[in-house]
């Protein structure tokens, strides 16, 4: 596994609701900091998933790894969105270049909620969510869902 690969990989099945109570959604790749080191970044939803939206929040936790917290709401299940597809896939790539690279399944509760938790060495990167045959893939398919793009102060 590589240094820049993901450390640590941790699925949580609720929603993310951001510093002072407000629930970031889809609608771009805007910037929307929070209070103290804590910033989020709504991602952009796919027109096979108009009802989904996204957020990934990110907070420096030791100045070398940056540690990240995707979240979906309203994400219809991959093989009603994108037939032969059965699970999304989360991935990160460097904005240095470089493959994407797979930071795990996104699973879905009930609600069609899900998050994904991850920490990575890159500071400038993209974070995209990919419809996929099964988790364990080593390139993501192009059935893009949500994606943003992280830049952090050095």
């Amino acid at each position: 596994m590589s240094m820049s690969k993901v450390l640590r990989r941790v699925f949580l099945g609720t929603a993310l609701v951001v510093s002072g109570g407000v629930t970031v959604s889809s609608g771009g790749c805007s910037h929307m900091p929070g209070r103290g080191s804590d910033q989020a970044w709504a991602m952009k939803n796919a027109t096979q998933v108009p009802a989904a939206s996204g957020s990934v929040r990110v907070a420096d936790t030791d100045g070398a790894n940056t540690t990240l917290e995707l979240s979906v709401e309203h994400l219809a299940k991959a093989s009603e969105a994108f037939p032969g597809k059965q699970t999304y896939v989360v991935w990160i790539q460097s904005d240095a270049g470089g493959s994407p690279e797979n930071e795990g399944e996104l699973a879905l509760d009930g609600d069609l909620k899900g998050k994904l938790r991850a920490r990575t060495a890159f500071r400038q990167f993209h974070v995209f969510v990919t419809a996929e045959s099964q988790a364990n893939v080593v390139s993501p398919s192009e059935d893009r869902v949500l994606d943003t793009s992280v830049t952090l102060p050095s």
